[in-house]
């Protein structure tokens, strides 16, 4: 079995709009500085590229996993976590 919990996105959401959601969320992070967040958002903003739901499921058969289970999503729902079984 493998856990992978990731950014992902509902199908049919673009980037954009995934990160636009990413933004509305910088007022719950009150543990982060300004600083630090702007950081952590230039961070997702230039390696994180979500996937949709339907391609998380499409990798784990392309790379022979017969079950592909969405176990968790984030209340911001910009995270999913997925088990991946043989």
């Amino acid at each position: 079995m493998l856990l992978v919990y990731e950014n992902a996105s509902p199908d049919g959401e673009d980037r954009e709009a995934w990160l636009q959601r990413w933004d509305l969320q910088e007022r719950d992070w009150t543990g982060l500085t300004p600083e630090e967040w702007r950081r952590m958002t230039t961070h997702v903003r230039t390696h994180d590229f979500a996937e949709t739901v339907s391609r998380w499921r499409e990798l784990g058969r392309e790379a022979g996993f017969g079950d592909v289970h969405e176990l968790f999503v984030a209340p911001t729902d910009l995270f999913r976590l997925f088990s991946f079984r043989a």
